[in-house]
C-alpha cells in the first residue's frame, strides 16, 4: 500500500473557523482524528470502516465513516493533495475536508449545511 492515499503526509490539526459552527479544533494523528467546537467531541479512525455514532447539528443521531481519498479536480485546483471524506453507512457523502493551497482547512462541500 505504499501508493495508498492514506500513506501520504496529511494533517488537518489546528483551530479552524467554520462558517456555520464557529471555531472548530482538530487533532489529527495518523488515521485518527478528533474534532470539537467546544461542545461535543467527535473521534474516529479514517479507515472507511470505523463507524462513528454521533449527532447532527440539531441533535439527531447519525452514523458516519471517514476516509482519506484523492481530491476531485476542483479540490485539487484549490491545492488539495488528499481529502478526508465523511460518508453515511449507505455510502452517501456527508462532508469533504482538505487543506487548501493557503494552508487552511477547506469546508467546500458539506451536506449538513447544503453546501454541495
Amino acid at each position: 500500500m505504499s501508493n495508498s492515499v492514506e500513506d501520504l503526509p496529511f494533517d488537518m490539526s489546528g483551530a479552524w473557523y467554520h462558517p456555520f459552527l464557529g471555531y472548530m479544533y482538530v487533532w489529527h494523528s495518523c488515521l485518527e482524528v478528533t474534532i470539537t467546537n467546544g461542545g461535543v467531541m467527535h473521534h474516529l479512525v479514517l479507515d472507511g470502516e470505523f463507524l462513528c455514532d454521533d449527532y447532527d447539528n440539531s441533535g439527531v443521531p447519525i452514523q458516519f465513516t471517514g476516509k482519506v481519498e484523492e481530491p476531485f479536480p476542483d479540490e485539487a485546483e484549490k491545492g488539495a493533495k488528499q481529502v478526508v471524506v465523511f460518508r453515511y453507512p449507505n455510502g452517501d457523502e456527508l462532508a469533504r475536508r482538505f487543506i487548501d493551497a493557503d494552508g487552511n482547512l477547506n469546508f467546500f462541500r458539506d451536506n449538513l449545511f447544503g453546501q454541495w
